[in-house]
């Protein structure tokens, strides 16, 4: 993010949360003091966007974030149970459990 746009929402927060914004040496000097000033901001955050009608977007990208985290999270199982069935369909390929062959159809047309 550049310079301006980072000013532009620190300085939109300060405002928001009555305090002023830390500047480069600042925070250097007090690293508590800007952590603080950075939780307050997103509390003030948290607790002001829980309008989904006005902050569509926004909503929208917290659920195909929280989607593909999910995900992420079942891709361990999602390739155990897929190692298991290749090694499943080999194993009935190579020793023709179930499988039709010749003989089988004929005894079975046999009966």
């Amino acid at each position: 993010m550049d310079s301006g746009t980072r000013d532009r929402f620190r300085n939109f927060l300060a405002r928001q949360i009555g305090k002023t914004a830390p500047t480069r040496e600042s925070e250097d000097a007090d690293p508590a003091g800007a952590a603080q000033y950075y939780v307050e901001c997103n509390n003030y955050l948290r607790n002001n966007i829980y309008d989904t009608d006005r902050f569509r977007v926004l909503f929208n990208e917290n659920i195909s974030y929280g989607f593909r985290r999910n995900l992420y999270g079942l891709k361990a199982y999602g390739i155990a149970i897929n190692l298991l069935a290749v090694l499943a369909a080999y194993g009935l390929y190579r020793y023709h459990i179930f499988a039709v062959t010749r003989g089988t159809v004929l005894d079975a047309s046999k009966t």
